[in-house]
């Protein structure tokens, strides 16, 4: 759906794909952060916080990429060097989410 939306911006008279590309890419990933925290807010009070650490790690995976989006957008050379660590930030933290989803899943109910 968003690869359509994307092309859609794309024939536009005066929009690039690149532009069209972060453009998009920049709101999904403001609104997976705010998903996440707010998901992270709801689940922070369950088993002692254990339940909230892949939501966390979500949060910081959605709020690490709409960085790099927002610095490729602006495109200052000073910004360049930040975009590989904030793009491997990002990567390792929703990995890290999905090993924390696993090993909740996967461990007995206490009690």
């Amino acid at each position: 759906m968003l690869g359509l939306v994307v092309w859609q911006l794309a024939a536009l008279d005066g929009v690039s794909l690149r532009s069209a590309t972060l453009g998009v890419s920049t709101l999904t990933d403001a609104w997976g952060f705010m998903i996440a925290l707010l998901l992270l807010r709801i689940v922070l009070p369950m088993r002692g916080g254990r339940i909230a650490v892949p939501y966390l790690l979500l949060a910081v995976d959605g709020l690490a990429y709409l960085l790099v989006d927002l610095a490729l957008a602006i495109d200052l050379p000073a910004l360049a060097p930040a975009v590989a660590p904030l793009g491997a930030l990002a990567g390792a933290a929703g990995a890290a989410a999905g090993l924390a989803q696993l090993a909740l899943a996967r461990r007995p109910a206490p009690g």
